[in-house]
């Protein structure tokens, strides 16, 4: 992360001051810093416009390159040289994907679709997000199921875990499937007979490769309805119930750090976020979070939220993942009490949960909107987050006593109003993004 950092501030060092020298001799300084301020509006709205239409980093590259050379004509030697490295960031940026992968990008992050082939014949697509495994496309159709035999031998697809909540709750009425990514939650619901599905996923481009891709076109169906929000803004907004709310493996893995308020799923795992959630579940209704799993606090969290809003302990239980490489995840099924007993109930239900054995929890600080760090264990600064910052303050020192022979004078004033400035951006940021479903 300080490698990084250091070659961003290496960039924008000479950048900051061309613009400082413009504003500083400039005949007109605060129509020169309003320019500079429209100019920064003009480059937010701008890249945005490229995210929008799914436009890759080499064509950043080259308007942000063009924009520079406009700045840099009067100078052919300099001009010569940017030219250069922004042509030479072109071409390594322009490298494809491995082979037989596609690499597409979205509005939120850099995605890579593999189709992986068993006997000539594709049989499943592995999709990844800046180059970490994210989610599958699998076909779990009856035609497939009964024509592979192999694949399900090791887990049965009566227990496979996308199909695994309509043993809690066969042929729902209606469902709602919380990061529906490509599908395959989606296509479980209507597989096993739900009358209505509303499937809200957050990334354009994810919902487009389901509709394009997905064995069993999910999406096509005349009992979907597909939902393009952020989860936690369609469990504010929403007025409708549901027999069936489905929390589908929500979870942003690489799209922004661990530590900030701004994180695609920061807000869906807190206290007033399961509240919401509750409020849109019939009264007959099940609840079910599935959840990747790494460490014992973050189910601690989960059931600990969990038992806060329905007044119980949810059920536990893990899902396996088979040689069809569906995600297993843990399950925390909430709700009903009524239909959770009748399930479990039954003889092979029963084997299935003492096959598994005590399942590893650990208490953590419940999750609000105050402080939404669902990855955290407990309030406090990570070590990661100190050991940066003081790298960055031990910098700045060794700068400034560098570039200061008559010593090193801080105006604290200035300090301190730069500081409170940054701390309320955020703050007005991280809220502004709750209050907008841009989480």
């Amino acid at each position: 992360a300080l490698l990084f950092f250091a070659l961003i501030a290496f960039v924008f060092v000479p950048i900051g001051q061309m613009v400082g020298w413009y504003l500083e001799n400039g005949s007109n300084g605060v129509l020169a810093y309003t320019i500079n301020v429209l100019a920064s509006l003009a480059g937010i709205i701008l890249y945005t416009v490229l995210c929008f239409f799914y436009q890759p980093p080499v064509i950043w590259f080259l308007v942000a390159g063009a924009l520079f050379l406009a700045l840099l004509w009067k100078v052919p030697r300099l001009g010569i040289a940017s030219a250069a490295v922004v042509a030479l960031c072109a071409v390594i940026l322009s490298a494809g994907a491995g082979k037989g992968s596609e690499t597409y990008w979205s509005p939120y992050q850099k995605l890579t679709l593999t189709p992986l082939s068993e006997g000539g014949q594709v049989v499943k697509y592995e999709l990844n997000t800046n180059d970490a495994w994210y989610q599958r496309i699998v076909n779990l159709s009856h035609e497939f199921v009964a024509a592979h035999p192999d694949l399900f031998r090791q887990v049965p697809i009566e227990w496979n875990p996308y199909n695994f909540p309509y043993r809690f709750y066969p042929a729902p009425p209606s469902v709602l499937v919380l990061g529906a990514g490509m599908g395959n939650d989606v296509a479980a619901a209507v597989r096993n007979g739900a009358g209505r599905v509303v499937a809200v996923e957050i990334d354009p481009l994810i919902l487009d490769l389901g509709r394009r891709f997905h064995f069993e076109k999910p999406y096509d169906s005349a009992r979907v309805l597909t939902v393009l929000d952020d989860a936690r803004s369609y469990i504010e907004n929403s007025k409708e119930q549901f027999d069936l709310i489905v929390f589908s493996l929500l979870d942003s893995h690489t799209t922004s750090s661990s530590y900030t308020n701004i994180r695609i799923d920061n807000y869906v795992y807190t206290l007033e976020a399961l509240t919401r959630a509750q409020r849109l579940l019939r009264p007959d209704g099940l609840l079910i979070i599935k959840f990747q799993v790494n460490t014992p606090w973050i189910a601690g969290r989960l059931r600990s939220l969990l038992e806060r809003v329905f007044g119980r302990p949810p059920l536990q239980m893990q899902g396996e993942s088979g040689e069809d490489a569906a995600t297993g995840g843990r399950f925390f099924i909430a709700g009903s009490q009524s239909r959770i007993d009748a399930t479990v109930s039954s003889p092979q239900m029963l084997a299935f949960l003492r096959s598994q054995g005590g399942l590893d929890v650990e208490e953590a600080v419940l999750t609000t909107d105050d402080w939404p760090y669902f990855y955290q264990h407990q309030p406090g600064l990570p070590v990661n987050v100190i050991v940066i910052s003081a790298a960055v303050v031990f910098m700045w020192w060794w700068f400034v006593h560098r570039t200061s022979p008559g010593g090193l004078s801080i105006r604290w004033q200035f300090f301190f109003l730069g500081a409170g400035f940054l701390l309320l951006e955020t703050q007005i940021v991280s809220k502004m993004a709750l209050l907008f479903g841009t989480t």
